[in-house]
């Protein structure tokens, strides 16, 4: 479980970047971990839901740190993102 000082520094956090993430016109990435107990499901959807064009990515027997426990799948996967970002450009 965490601690009470944590959960309110990561929800006041939030609500200043749902503020900061509504003001970005500019494709998103976001990876999870399915297993992620820190950045659980409701938090993920409650942050994409601010950004205008987000591209989600949620991996399997993954925790916080998806971009080490799943290197090359991360990897992969923003690759093509930021591929297609760059040529959707104009």
């Amino acid at each position: 479980m965490r601690p009470a000082c944590g959960l309110m520094a990561s929800k006041t956090a939030r609500t200043f970047a749902r503020a900061a993430l509504r003001e970005l016109d500019t494709p998103s990435f976001v990876c999870t971990g399915a297993c992620d107990v820190w950045s659980t499901e409701d938090v993920t959807r409650e942050l994409v839901g601010c950004l205008r064009s987000p591209r989600t990515l949620t991996l399997p027997d993954v925790g916080h740190l998806p971009n080490l426990e799943r290197p090359l799948a991360f990897n992969k996967s923003l690759g093509d993102f930021l591929d297609e970002a760059w040529r959707a450009r104009g």
